[in-house]
């Protein structure tokens, strides 16, 4: 949680002044330990994470300076090396990214995904504060361009107070970022969206981006049941899963359970969905045993569009078995 304006730059007098004098590696650190990063700080297992896996890296004093304001050059950086750090393909349309500059590639990444769209029409402004409503813009385009269906969600239903001060471009990603439980506010339930995103701040948000992509990681099964009876079963690769759930969710409406003879089971991640499929026409019946161990309530007749991507994962690993 972040503390008000006063402790945050108490803190990083603090941390500016202490001795921090041990070298750190500049790829993922297997145990890392920073001296001004302490056990009990909000921010330190995320630290912890993010160093690990080469996200983000200390200073190279000994330190992750966590206080320590990002500009936007850098946090275009952080992001693509947690993405992976994909190619990008073609060239960078920014005029004050030199060609030399080590965010450059990373921005051209981010330009090309739609994740930025720079501060004008030919400029992205590398060196300028990264603010946190900024950061909420980048990473929720980011989770956006990527198809990536955010599965976090917050214990406690969260009341951010200055969300209405967001700049008009970014208050949909900032009411995401709430909603989804990346911004929990401070202390006294504000977000601060002008304030400069610290170090802490990426390397938290990240930290729990990655905790709600891999909490349903793992293998999800596909059953095709045959006119017989007999059936088929078919693993599906995790980031199947969660694009398959993605359509799911976002086509399933609450009406009335009905009752059918399913072509088709998923189980995705602890919750079960039966199809039956025929002649382009579709319902389904979602069947939740991780809350209950009984059946749901929901159910929808699937548009046309609907059926063929489901049918288009399904086929990608049941190989034409199914009719």
């Amino acid at each position: 949680m972040k503390t008000t304006s006063i402790l945050l730059c108490a803190l990083w007098l603090i941390v500016l002044f202490s001795g921090c004098a041990a070298p750190v590696s500049e790829i993922g650190i297997e145990n890392p330990e920073y001296l001004d990063v302490f056990p009990n700080a909000w921010y330190a297992e995320s630290v912890d994470y993010v160093a690990r896996h080469g996200i983000m890296v200390g200073t190279g004093d000994g330190c992750f300076r966590p206080n320590a304001v990002l500009d936007r050059g850098t946090f275009a950086t952080i992001l693509h090396r947690f993405a992976g750090t994909p190619e990008p393909e073609g060239k960078c349309p920014f005029v004050d990214v030199e060609k030399d500059s080590p965010h450059r590639e990373a921005i051209t990444w981010a330009a090309e995904q739609g994740i930025t769209f720079g501060t004008g029409a030919e400029s992205f402004s590398p060196d300028r504060t990264l603010t946190r409503e900024e950061l909420a813009c980048m990473v929720i385009r980011h989770l956006e361009a990527t198809d990536e269906v955010f599965l976090y969600s917050p214990e406690v239903e969260l009341a951010i107070w200055d969300l209405e001060n967001s700049s008009a471009f970014a208050y949909n990603a900032m009411s995401k970022m709430r909603d989804i439980g990346l911004y929990e506010g401070d202390q006294n339930n504000y977000a601060h969206p002008h304030v400069g995103a610290t170090r802490a701040d990426a390397a938290v948000v990240l930290y729990r981006v990655a905790q709600g992509l891999d909490i349903f990681s793992g293998p999800a099964t596909i059953e095709v049941i045959q006119a017989d009876g007999d059936s088929d079963v078919y693993t599906m690769s995790s980031q199947d899963t969660i694009r398959l759930m993605y359509i799911l969710h976002t086509n399933w409406s609450e009406t009335a359970y009905v009752e059918m003879e399913p072509t088709h089971i998923l189980n995705l991640w602890g919750k079960q969905y039966m199809l039956h499929i025929e002649d382009e026409m579709a319902q389904g019946n979602i069947v939740n045993y991780e809350v209950s161990g009984e059946r749901g309530t929901w159910t929808d007749p699937y548009d046309g569009d609907t059926i063929v991507k489901i049918l288009e994962f399904i086929e990608q690993y049941t190989a034409g078995v199914q009719e």
